[in-house]
């Protein structure tokens, strides 16, 4: 079966009756996944958790990153888990939609900078045409150790395994999905989206 993180926690989890994994003596509860992250999106969501804590009350520990990534990923699964995220016109969920959404941000979120240069092409002898080409740069790319917990991130991979099943050409990890979720709300708060940020304090003083 193909593998959906490092972890493969679809293949390789015990997993009880009730859908808790079972831990054996002495194994974590946890696990760390290991996220690449442009370094930009991950200076902004430092500034973020400063912003946070600079709200809250003094008494009340300060939030992590760390933190932050996993209360992101965790309430996105729960939106998915009810259904309201991302629903077709029927207003359904569509997985279809949610892999397309993965997908067509996964290049865009690694790729930081493009640029069109225009260059000469020899088509005969005496001919020569001026053809576009598109020059890519990676982004500038952070490694970020993110722990989590076990049953949340097999919960992961069974979206990830969902959305195999209605798009079989699906390329997408779990360190992924939660890197370009992640990046996304990033952008959406810069863009001004401050019902996310709302959401974002809403679900901390629950967490």
């Amino acid at each position: 079966m193909k593998k959906f993180s490092q972890l493969n926690l679809i293949n390789n989890a015990v997993v009880s009756g009730t859908g808790e994994i079972i831990n054996r003596f002495f194994e974590s509860k946890y696990v760390t996944l290991y996220l690449n992250i442009p370094r930009y999106d991950y200076l902004r969501g430092k500034v973020l958790v400063s912003d946070i804590n600079d709200l809250l009350d003094e008494e009340i520990k300060p939030y992590t990153l760390e933190e932050l990534f996993q209360l992101l990923f965790e309430d996105l699964l729960k939106q998915i888990a009810y259904g309201d995220l991302l629903q077709n016109k029927q207003g359904s969920f569509d997985l279809k939609t949610m892999a397309n959404f993965f997908m067509s941000n996964k290049e865009e979120i690694f790729i930081s900078q493009r640029r069109t240069e225009q260059t000469w092409v020899q088509e005969n002898p005496n001919l020569f045409t001026v053809s576009d080409k598109v020059i890519s740069k990676k982004a500038d790319i952070v490694e970020f150790p993110l722990r989590m917990l076990k049953k949340v991130a097999l919960r992961g991979e069974v979206f990830l395994y969902d959305m195999a099943e209605v798009c079989p050409g699906l390329n997408l990890t779990l360190e992924e999905s939660i890197a370009i979720h992640y990046c996304h709300v990033m952008k959406s708060i810069k863009q001004g989206n401050h019902d996310i940020l709302r959401r974002i304090l809403l679900n901390l003083k629950d967490y």
